[in-house]
């Protein structure tokens, strides 16, 4: 039986494969190499299920990944701004 983690996914051209590879080989923060890593995986075919084997993230994890990468390219692989811990001031004050 083919689950979705037995085909390969879809990855946008936004950076091409060298430039990955450079990125991986610079960036300094391991969760921003990790992501690149995964989209590199995807980018020469990889399915949703090598990768999570490769990287030890969840399917939702990876697969999330590359949906941000599609839609907004490297930057979309950041963390977005949350809205954090809440103050233990009130907001009156």
């Amino acid at each position: 039986m083919c689950g979705p983690e037995d085909h390969a996914m879809h990855v946008e051209p936004h950076c091409p494969l060298p430039e990955l590879d450079e990125l991986i080989r610079t960036e300094r923060r391991p969760w921003v190499v990790r992501r690149l890593r995964a989209i590199r995986s995807a980018v020469l075919g990889d399915t949703a299920g090598d990768i999570v084997e490769d990287l030890g993230a969840s399917e939702r994890s990876v697969r999330g990944w590359v949906a941000r990468y599609n839609a907004g390219g490297l930057a979309a692989l950041l963390d977005r701004p949350g809205r954090g811990r809440k103050s233990p001031v009130p907001a009156d004050r």
